[in-house]
C-alpha cells in the first residue's frame, strides 16, 4: 500500500513497466516455494509483509490501467 501511495503522491502520470511487477512478486513466489519445500514453515508475518508488497503492485497495475484508459478516451472525445 505504501509503495501504491508513493507511486500515486509523486508522479502525475506514469508508466508501469513489467520489471516492477516480476520484481516486487519474487518474495511472495519465494516464500511459497520455500514454505512448500519445507525449508521453513509458514509464518503470518512474512506471507502479510509479500502479500502487501504484491497486492501494492497489483494495486498500481489496475491503476494505471484504468488512468491509461480515462486518458485515452478524454483524448478522443477532444478530437471530434
Amino acid at each position: 500500500m505504501l509503495i501504491a501511495f508513493t507511486f500515486i503522491v509523486y508522479s502525475k502520470r506514469f508508466i508501469v513497466r513489467t520489471k516492477y511487477l516480476i520484481l516486487l512478486s519474487t518474495p511472495m513466489l519465494l516464500d511459497v516455494i520455500l514454505v512448500n519445500i519445507g525449508i521453513y514453515e509458514y509464518n503470518k508475518s512474512i506471507s502479510a509483509f509479500t502479500g502487501l508488497l504484491f497486492g501494492s503492485t497489483v494495486f498500481v497495475y489496475i491503476l494505471s490501467a484504468v488512468e491509461n484508459l480515462l486518458y485515452s478516451k478524454k483524448n478522443n472525445n477532444n478530437e471530434f
